[in-house]
């Protein structure tokens, strides 16, 4: 079976071609996933951080399909979730290194509503690449000897969410092809994603 890469290049390439909706969509999906990573670093603290960044995906799925937000109200958006971001100097745990990838995810969707760009939504799918690389990382060992990035590269949790970032890619293009609704497609994703939210940093 053929081991899949993070090819940002080709990634950029590959979201430059859907329309900037899905380019939100597929960067809030890396986000999504990474939700439980966030609450797990809370450790039942501060709700209201986890309510925000929830809220901040919820309300980029809506304006994928309703186009409401305005560009003062996404600036906004951006610097609620910023602010979330963990401070290395109270807390260089791992947890707070996921959390800091899940925030970052959120964050470049944003940009993503903001801006269109294909290399902020390619960025977002970075974070949730690196989370799943650093983990791989740690649970296998694998540091400083030849093979070690083949290894962590070929772990089942890394190509699990390469293979998640390449189906939701199949699914946006097919859905901007057939200029189907995008409400029911985003729903669809949405869910799908928060199951993968469940086992995102797993190797089983």
């Amino acid at each position: 079976m053929d081991v899949l890469c993070f090819d940002e290049a080709r990634l950029v390439s590959h979201l430059e071609t859907l329309p900037k909706r899905s380019r939100v969509v597929f960067a809030a999906l890396c986000g999504e996933r990474q939700l439980a990573n966030y609450e797990n670093y809370l450790r039942g603290d501060n709700s209201i951080n986890l309510d925000t960044l929830e809220s901040a995906l919820a309300m980029l799925f809506e304006d994928a399909v309703i186009s409401a937000m305005h560009a003062d109200e996404i600036t906004l958006l951006l610097n609620k979730c910023v602010s979330l971001i963990p401070s290395e100097l109270d807390d260089a745990s791992e947890e707070a290194a996921y959390a800091d990838d899940a925030v970052g995810s959120v964050a470049y969707a944003i940009r993503t509503q903001l801006t269109g760009s294909a290399q902020e939504a390619a960025w977002a799918a970075r974070r949730a690449y690196e989370a799943v690389d650093r983990f791989a990382t740690t649970q296998l060992s694998l540091t400083g000897y030849r093979g070690s990035e083949r290894a962590i590269l070929s772990s089942p949790v890394v190509q699990a969410e390469l293979k998640r970032q390449e189906e939701d890619l199949r699914d946006l293009e097919k859905v901007n092809a057939e200029k189907k609704s995008a409400g029911t497609l985003t729903g669809i994703l949405r869910d799908r994603a928060r199951t993968n939210s469940r086992n995102f940093l797993s190797i089983t």
